[in-house]
């Protein structure tokens, strides 16, 4: 992007970078939070990896274990050890992604390890140094659970160090060309964009925000058979008049939610069956076969996706 959002977003992360910092990334889902924190990894200068925590898909039994590692017969079926999140992370940078759907009673333990750069492996009495650079995100109203005391002050705090907010995608329309040649890149897609299709998505209101745009773009580019993106083949929701009935994600109807009738003319129900078991598949595989998280960049419910993993043998 070239819109003076993003690029105030630029200089900020060039300044904060290599430091030490605790960030907070705040942004609407699907606006490209962990590609910020990516980013900010990549122009560290530290030499240990990038290593990824998603807090709102880990089993909450699990988050601590999955956090801090345990040690060999730590409970019943740990008969080896493991590193968790933070070991693993060493000399690098953890990212926790989701950090407002941390359990409340597992928040003074990220905030000791925070403020000690220590962590107690579950069925451990020794605590192991780490040196790790944390950056954590939310698409959350933190200041809002904190009044609420569904998140702790003293955590906020910690993370907040600095806070970097990213646009969503409604604010930086003027990238979309820009967005979208680099995702058709990316992603090796034929998208041959008409100047009708072009103004369709500079247009769009873009409740996805960017995940938004690369699930329209991968459908079109099949809807389309290889000739010029029309604005029919993007099967954007239209923006209604009424506030209280939000338009339906279009990544919604890339994963299966669209009836035959309501597919672009010439897509008959088994091409639009195969398209949507694509959308299925390529969303597990970018998602590490993670149902809730795939559900999660689709926009429908995972006991919907459950459903269509079931019924097409995933």
């Amino acid at each position: 992007g070239a819109s003076a959002p993003m690029r105030d977003l630029y200089g900020l992360l060039k300044a904060v970078a290599p430091t030490p910092m605790t960030v907070l990334v705040r942004g609407e889902s699907g606006s490209g939070k962990e590609v910020v924190a990516r980013t900010l990894h990549e122009l560290s200068g530290r030499s240990g990896p990038l290593v990824v925590f998603d807090a709102s898909v880990t089993d909450p039994e699990m988050v601590r274990n999955d956090l801090f590692g345990h040690v060999t017969g730590a409970f019943t079926g740990a008969r080896g050890a493991r590193d968790g999140a933070f070991r693993r992370a060493h000399g690098g940078t953890l990212f926790i992604d989701e950090i407002g759907e941390l359990p409340l009673d597992l928040q003074p333990r990220l905030l000791r390890a925070l403020e000690s750069r220590e962590v107690l492996p579950v069925g451990s009495d020794e605590p192991v140094k780490v040196d790790v650079r944390v950056v954590a995100a939310t698409h959350r109203d933190l200041d809002a659970m904190v009044r609420e005391q569904r998140f702790r002050a003293d955590l906020f705090y910690r993370l907040s160090v600095l806070s970097v907010p990213v646009p969503p995608q409604r604010a930086i329309k003027a990238d979309i060309p820009l967005l979208a040649a680099s995702i058709a890149r990316r992603q090796g897609l034929d998208c041959r964009l008409s100047g009708e299709a072009l103004r369709a998505l500079e247009d769009y209101h873009w409740p996805g925000n960017v995940r938004e745009l690369r699930n329209v773009l991968e459908r079109a580019a099949v809807l389309s058979r290889g000739r010029q993106i029309e604005p029919r083949d993007l099967c954007l929701a239209p923006v209604t008049g009424d506030a209280g009935d939000g338009p339906v994600p279009s990544a919604a109807v890339a994963a299966g939610l669209l009836a035959p009738g309501d597919a672009p003319a010439g897509l008959t129900a088994a091409e639009l069956k195969t398209l949507e078991r694509r959308m299925i598949e390529q969303a597990l595989g970018r998602n590490g076969h993670n149902k809730a998280a795939a559900a999660r960049e689709l926009g429908i419910s995972l006991s919907t996706l459950k459903r269509r993993v079931a019924r097409y043998g995933l």
